[in-house]
């Protein structure tokens, strides 16, 4: 795509610079979703490869189709590098960040692309939601595994060694924990089977952590989990809770430091207990709402609607972004068309590396009646 003499309005935006951010965009979203056009390609995109893979498996009765392959594995971390910035090195940081805004902006203006990304997002979703099962499994079974031991000596950190996207998930736990002040008790809605940021929670606030999630089979394999870590002493006996329901009808009653949400749980939900909070009479702890940007918000997870958010009655405190989504060394005309952040403002509340996906906002509410 070309960008059109319209589009480079006002007319003192640099036209050559945006025109070389939109061919690259075209570029990278040709191997990343297929030309929306028919005309040639480079090669096979990430999108119909995973297609493809899904769809081959998907009759196969004993075999997930979406759950840990070599194959499936290759193409996701293609799509995962790009998401994180991957061939723009430091000193292309900006542009690359443009690029990527560019992208999002032609998936959103042409509906091939969009129903290819939401396409490539679902599949994305039900893979992190095998990999998680498969995690979940096999380290239920080496915490039964009487000859397992940790190589020192046993930890948590230890037995999630073998987990590809560890320390990206510690990066971000790190994070978001300064957002709360000394917790003594987390609330983490959506956990999952592998409930990770859940645990890390555990484990670097030393708070009690309440794990929610709607799926009863993500809530029996999370608790198996938990017994197996406190069984070798990895965690303290009632510190993590595992509860069946609905993130939005958790008791508010309960004294509560903070409430952590994972990016995939959907929005409707996030919403639902944005209204909750606002309502309640009881204590209205912050809100920990992990969300995207850019073309992460269009084929990985689902970017927070602020603005709805903001109109149940939350005040916005600010968010937590990946380090390849804050730029200082664009001109301001041009961030400007692409939707760049050049600033570190007040509602900036830290950076983590372009290794964490999701970026994390911060949702306050007035103290409740008393």
């Amino acid at each position: 795509m070309v960008a059109q003499p319209s589009l480079l309005s006002p007319p003192w935006i640099d036209a050559d610079r945006v025109e070389e951010i939109a061919k690259r965009a075209e570029e990278v979203l040709d191997g990343l979703l297929g030309p929306a056009e028919a005309r040639p390609s480079t090669g096979p995109s990430i999108y119909h490869a995973l297609v493809e893979h899904r769809d081959r498996y998907a009759n196969h009765g004993d075999v997930r189709a979406l759950a840990p392959h070599p194959a499936l594995n290759a193409q996701l971390g293609r799509m995962v590098s790009i998401l994180q910035g991957e061939g723009f090195g430091p000193n292309e940081a900006s542009f690359g960040t443009a690029v990527d805004r560019a992208m999002a902006r032609r998936v959103d203006g042409c509906p091939t692309l969009a129903r290819r990304a939401t396409e490539l997002r679902q599949i994305a979703k039900d893979a992190e939601a095998e990999m998680e099962r498969h995690f979940s499994t096999r380290w239920i079974e080496r915490l039964s595994d009487a000859t397992w031991s940790a190589s020192r000596g046993g930890s948590l950190f230890e037995l999630m060694s073998d987990f590809p996207y560890r320390d990206g998930y510690l990066e971000l736990v790190q994070a978001e924990a300064k957002l709360l002040n000394d917790p003594q008790r987390i609330v983490f809605g959506g956990g999952g089977p592998l409930p990770i940021s859940g645990l890390l929670l555990a484990s670097i606030t030393g708070a009690e952590v309440v794990l929610v999630d709607s799926d009863a089979e993500a809530a029996q394999r999370s608790s198996r989990l938990i017994r197996g870590l406190e069984a070798r002493g990895l965690m303290a006996f009632g510190q993590v809770e595992v509860r069946h329901g609905e993130l939005a009808e958790i008791p508010l009653t309960e004294p509560c430091s903070g409430i952590v949400v994972a990016s995939l749980v959907d929005t409707d939900a996030k919403l639902k207990l944005a209204h909750r909070l606002v309502a309640s009479s009881g204590p209205r702890p912050p809100l920990v709402l992990r969300s995207a940007i850019g073309m992460c918000g269009r084929i990985a997870y689902h970017a927070i609607p602020r603005d709805a958010v903001i109109a149940t009655g939350l005040t916005y405190g600010g968010e937590l972004v990946p380090s390849n989504h804050v730029v200082s060394d664009l001109d301001p005309l041009t961030a400007q068309r692409f939707d760049v952040r050049t600033d570190r403002s007040e509602t900036l509340l830290g950076v983590v590396s372009s290794s964490v996906l999701n970026s994390t906002e911060l949702y306050l509410s007035a103290p409740g009646p008393t």
